[in-house]
């Protein structure tokens, strides 16, 4: 076999290969389909990581308006109007919006003294029959909850005191319900894809 049939040889089985190109995080993802979802999963964390960015400063409002509250009831001996009102709204936006992200770094509270107990496969067997029953769940409280905000009477309802409109409160709060679920159909193709730690980053 002379130089050029050896280097077609060559040539022809680099083709063969799949080709692996570096993610986000560094870690190596094979372009084509796992490619996308590497892509894909990329992007879904970078919407948890703004909605989680959204909570953090709803949570810093929250206690602004709890110190100024608590300081003018100390001294002034008067209340700020609609203070616990407005904490209250920015409670459900903390919550909600911060969802995605608390998955995805894997600090949701989790019970597993007993699958601890069980082998690796069918530890990660009851991971992806839960996880697909939580995708279900979240995924029903996410049709629900937009329902809810874009509904006939959504546009009209106000708060009690300060006449503040519910609305985009509902809508950001089932914008964090999806993107919970897009976490855990993320979570459920890590572990399909045999990661061992399908929730961290």
């Amino acid at each position: 076999m002379d130089k050029s049939e050896k280097q077609a040889g060559q040539d022809s089985f680099r083709q063969s290969q799949p080709s692996f190109s570096t993610g986000a995080r560094g870690d190596v993802v094979p372009q084509g389909s796992m490619g996308t979802v590497a892509a894909i999963s990329n992007f879904v964390e970078w919407l948890s990581r703004a909605a989680n960015l959204a909570a953090m400063i709803a949570l810093f409002l929250i206690v602004a308006i709890v110190t100024v509250d608590v300081t003018v009831r100390t001294f002034l001996n008067v209340s700020v109007p609609g203070a616990s009102e407005i904490a209250g709204l920015l409670q459900a936006l903390m919550v909600f919006l911060g969802l995605a992200y608390t998955l995805r770094v894997g600090q949701h509270i989790k019970v597993d003294m007993f699958a601890e107990k069980l082998p690796e496969g069918a530890r990660k067997f009851v991971d992806v029959v839960l996880s697909i029953i939580a995708l279900l769940v979240f995924l029903f409280i996410t049709f629900a909850m937009f329902d809810v905000a874009t509904g006939p009477r959504a546009s009209r309802e106000t708060s009690d005191l300060l006449a503040i409109h519910l609305q985009p409160f509902k809508i950001a709060a089932s914008v964090g319900v999806g993107l919970m679920c897009l976490e855990i159909l993320l979570q459920i193709l890590r572990l399909l894809s045999g990661k061992k730690e399908p929730v961290y980053p």
